[in-house]
């Protein structure tokens, strides 16, 4: 009698590895949705509320979005770690630390 599962493979093969990761990673902002730069190491992004225009995917383990200015008709590619949803970064609900 086989133990219950006991057909599944211990190490997943190559493909079921992407499979899960295709299942699991979706990009974070949608198209349309108004996001705001992170103050990043050398992202040289001005201030300013940004449009995603475009979805693109992943580049060295990240997505990657093509946004537009709200103010300006440049549209720029960003990292996904190079936008946040609000103009401080502060997730909704927390104060920033005053010093």
């Amino acid at each position: 009698m086989q133990e219950r599962g006991a057909y599944f493979c211990s190490a997943p093969t190559l493909a079921m590895r992407n499979l899960l990761v295709w299942w699991r990673v979706m990009h974070k902002f949608k198209i349309g949705e108004r996001l705001f730069p992170a103050r990043s190491v050398g992202f040289s992004v001005p201030d300013g509320a940004y449009v995603v225009v475009k979805r693109l995917p992943m580049r060295d383990g990240e997505f990657e979005y093509q946004i537009k200015s709200v103010t300006e008709p440049d549209e720029r590619v960003v990292r996904e770690s190079q936008l946040r949803s609000s103009p401080s970064g502060n997730k909704p609900g927390r104060r920033a630390a005053h010093s």
